[in-house]
């Protein structure tokens, strides 16, 4: 199964391929260094929000806007990182 992130209001809709969504976890953590690197993302741009989800081991990331449908899921924290970064306005 594929998950797909959403481009903006504004424009036409962008695919994120995310492998491995939908599957079992592989593991109920994220590696260490994608947390720090996903919180440095997060001081850096404040206006998008990430958590790991730990029932389906993906990374998910959203801007914090109500208008907004721009939203990513992966199990890879750079996918979700270089999805929001291409949509920072």
């Amino acid at each position: 199964m594929t998950g797909t992130g959403t481009g903006s209001a504004s424009g036409p809709l962008s695919q994120v391929q995310v492998q491995g969504a939908g599957q079992a976890p592989a593991a109920s953590s994220p590696c260490p260094e994608d947390v720090a690197r996903i919180a440095g993302f997060v001081r850096e741009y404040p206006s998008w929000s990430a958590f790991w989800d730990k029932h389906w081991a993906l990374w998910r990331v959203s801007e914090d806007d109500p208008d907004s449908i721009l939203y990513a899921a992966s199990p890879d924290a750079s996918t979700v990182i270089s999805y929001a970064t291409r949509h920072v306005h």
